[in-house]
């Protein structure tokens, strides 16, 4: 049954499916294709183009089309930016951000407070766990858990002038990778499958074979 309420704005063009749900004073763009049983809750905004601002890198060319496929459930003030891909099934939580041209495929799921930069890639069936940032170009693989709280960002010298995306850096994490909580990847590394990365770590450089890498405890003395 469809279910819209009536202080959402929808542009005209979008065909809405039989068994769908929009939520109060959500925005639904122009070029957004939803499939059915999507459920979107109150104060999203679907298919918005970013903004430039002053000081930013441009802007990479943005696809024309948004799609949200068929059983995913939007929680409140949920935001996904134009061009982006969201498989069936996937759950995104209440606050979470997913930038352009991000890809997540199904039965994700993407906590409370998430941050999806630009061009994220998620593979089928990981979870990505509450307030978690991760960084414009990441590749995370299928059946992946992301604890809660990691960061992933993609510069390691912030303070240099960049002119394009493409002198940023990025992270390439494997299949059925494990990463707790607090944990902080650097760009520039690939993670193979099957490694356990534990909480509170940072990892500065590629781990190649798998296995549990844990962060050195060290004890300050006065």
């Amino acid at each position: 049954m469809k279910t819209i309420h009536n202080t959402a704005i929808i542009a005209p063009s979008i065909r809405l499916p039989e068994s769908i749900e929009i939520g109060p004073f959500s925005i639904i763009y122009p070029g957004v294709i939803l499939e059915e049983g999507v459920q979107i809750g109150s104060h999203c905004v679907i298919g918005k183009a970013p903004l430039a601002g002053k000081n930013q890198l441009p802007l990479a060319e943005l696809g024309t089309q948004t799609t949200i496929e068929a059983n995913t459930v939007i929680g409140d003030y949920v935001k996904i930016y134009s061009g982006c891909e969201i498989g069936s099934r996937v759950y995104i939580a209440d606050r979470a951000t997913i930038r352009e041209m991000s890809k997540i495929f199904e039965d994700v799921v993407i906590g409370l407070g998430v941050v999806l930069s630009y061009e994220t890639v998620v593979g089928p069936r990981t979870k990505i766990m509450t307030n978690s940032n991760i960084g414009g170009g990441f590749e995370i693989g299928s059946d992946c858990f992301i604890g809660l709280h990691v960061v992933m960002f993609n510069d390691r010298n912030p303070h240099e002038k960049k002119e394009s995306r493409s002198e940023l850096g990025k992270a390439i994490i494997g299949n059925n990778v494990m990463i707790g909580s607090n944990a902080t990847i650097l760009p520039n590394i690939e993670i193979t499958q099957d490694s356990v990365i534990g909480a509170g770590s940072i990892i500065s450089k590629s781990i190649t074979e798998p296995g549990t890498y844990l962060m050195e405890k060290r004890i300050f003395k006065r």
